[in-house]
């Protein structure tokens, strides 16, 4: 039966695929963060439950609800990276992977299987497809990447639809998740979460914020769960290794090398010497063998040597660098801002990241005089390093979900924000 009913339920799909996207959906850009430090970085990948459609931004949306709930289970901040389409199948979603370094990554989560089961993927097919994607997911990630499939929920829970459709559509997904579970269960990298959230119940405005919250914990307790009781997530991935000559490229398509001041990045620096009470803060690119200074108060130079600089350390490091007595580090002792003027001392310093993450620059804050540095103050830190990232990216245009901006030359009137899950 479904083999004679698939070509006129492919006609069908192709015109719904048209309807859903028009669909009111995120504008903003594919990313949130949760507040903490040390943040985790998470990658969703898929279509349906991960567009976020029926809200205007990823915040209110499956990817801000989970960066939240992991959050709060951790506790620790989340740096989630979104990968959706209306139209994403599982055969297609090796190609939105395309410049994507797993590497970069924690856990990857997929929620793929709707477009699946709506157009009535064999299950051969399908089989293939997400077991090259777990191969991909296993071969490009860090050591102790792992991945999440997420079930294909009963159709009821989704929308309305034909009679004819939804009974094959859910018979098929029973199938589909059924290959999804023996595959997950014969990976140790691999783990697959039934969903099934019952019935819609928000159809006025397609989905809600809350139905999202709702959706959210399929995802979170599980993801929370591994995070935290897998060290090798934390201690032995590939995510603070990066490629030189890669970053420098990133640094370059941002075209914020040697351009004059802007009000925008000095408010930042400044905002983050008042907030913290220390002599001095920046925001510096790492550019070859220099530390170019984009923005900086209480400090009189714009560009030092990179091998002694602090910042070159923390674009080496996947979170937060902190120096409490630079004096007494060997490291630092010979920098001449610590033997010169202004005779640093204590330095803090969080990374900025390109649209392809690529550790660029930092928003550091430094003192004449020791001090200590709590886990309240790294999270405010990250919190305005962040808001320095959202600067740069705008002013270098970039759109949502591009990997490179375009020229500064030909900036966008306007462009999408960063969502900020707090």
């Amino acid at each position: 039966m479904i083999a004679m009913a698939r070509p006129w339920i492919r006609v069908w799909y192709a015109s719904a695929l048209r309807a859903w996207k028009s669909l009111p959906r995120p504008v903003d850009a594919p990313f949130v963060h949760a507040v903490g430090a040390n943040p985790s970085r998470l990658l969703l990948l898929g279509n349906g439950p991960a567009v976020g459609y029926g809200v205007l931004s990823h915040s209110l949306a499956l990817s801000g609800h989970v960066a939240q709930q992991v959050s709060a289970l951790t506790g620790r901040g989340v740096d989630l990276e979104i990968r959706a389409a209306v139209d994403l199948t599982a055969g297609s979603a090796r190609e939105a992977l395309a410049g994507l370094q797993l590497e970069r990554f924690d856990a990857v989560v997929l929620t793929l299987g709707n477009n699946d089961a709506l157009r009535l993927t064999p299950v051969r097919q399908w089989r293939r497809a997400l077991a090259a994607l777990l191969d991909h997911s296993e071969r490009s990630g860090s050591i102790g990447l792992h991945t999440f499939v997420l079930g294909i929920p009963p159709m009821a829970s989704i929308l309305h639809f034909p009679p004819m459709v939804a009974p094959l559509a859910d018979r098929q997904a029973r199938k589909l998740n059924e290959q999804s579970r023996v595959l997950c269960s014969a990976r140790d990298n691999a783990t697959y979460l039934p969903f099934d959230p019952g019935p819609a119940t928000d159809l006025e405005r397609h989905r809600s914020a809350a139905t999202y919250a709702d959706w959210a914990r399929f995802i979170a307790g599980p993801l929370a769960h591994r995070l935290v009781a897998d060290t090798n997530i934390r201690t032995q991935g590939g995510r603070d290794r990066q490629d030189e000559e890669a970053r420098q490229r990133s640094l370059e398509r941002l075209g914020i090398l040697d351009t004059p001041p802007e009000k925008q990045f000095d408010e930042i620096a400044a905002l983050a010497r008042d907030l913290f009470g220390t002599s001095a803060a920046a925001l510096t690119f790492v550019d070859g063998d220099r530390l170019w200074f984009k923005a900086s108060t209480g400090i009189d130079v714009n560009q030092t040597e990179r091998s002694t600089a602090f910042c070159d350390v923390t674009i080496s490091r996947g979170g937060h660098f902190v120096v409490r007595d630079a004096s007494k580090d060997m490291r630092f002792q010979f920098c001449p801002l610590v033997s010169g003027s202004p005779k640093i001392r204590f330095y803090a310093g969080y990374p900025i990241e390109s649209p392809d993450g690529a550790r660029v620059g930092t928003l550091c804050i430094m003192d004449d005089q020791p001090r200590d540095f709590s886990p309240q103050a790294v999270t405010l830190l990250r919190k305005l390093a962040l808001m320095a990232q959202h600067a740069l990216w705008s002013t270098a245009g970039v759109h949502e979900g591009a990997a490179e901006p375009p020229s500064r030359s030909t900036r966008s009137a306007s462009y999408p924000s960063t969502s900020h899950s707090t």
